[in-house]
């Protein structure tokens, strides 16, 4: 049997909420007093990830570990929800 072809398309809003929903869906990190993303200080959870995935490691993600770095962030690591979209994308 031949696959069907789709014609769903997904748009940049829709996969960024199906990776929103996969990777971090209870918005561990997120800090709503300051609106800020923060490492995860709770056991358990990566302390290297931030946001929806996204690794601070210099080996890991360089864009992030630079973005960080040239903020002056890289010892209290944080990002605002925009930082951290524009760094998903």
């Amino acid at each position: 049997m031949k696959p069907r072809k789709s014609n769903v398309t997904f748009s940049d809003d829709a996969a960024l909420e199906y990776i929103m929903a996969l990777e971090n869906p209870h918005k561990v990190g997120w800090d709503s007093k300051n609106r800020v993303w923060r490492t995860p200080k709770e056991k358990g959870y990566d302390k290297n990830q931030i946001a929806y995935g996204l690794d601070i490691r210099q080996d890991h993600n360089p864009v992030v570990y630079n973005f960080l770095k040239e903020k002056g962030r890289l010892k209290d690591p944080w990002l605002t929800e925009a930082e951290a979209t524009d760094l998903m994308a």
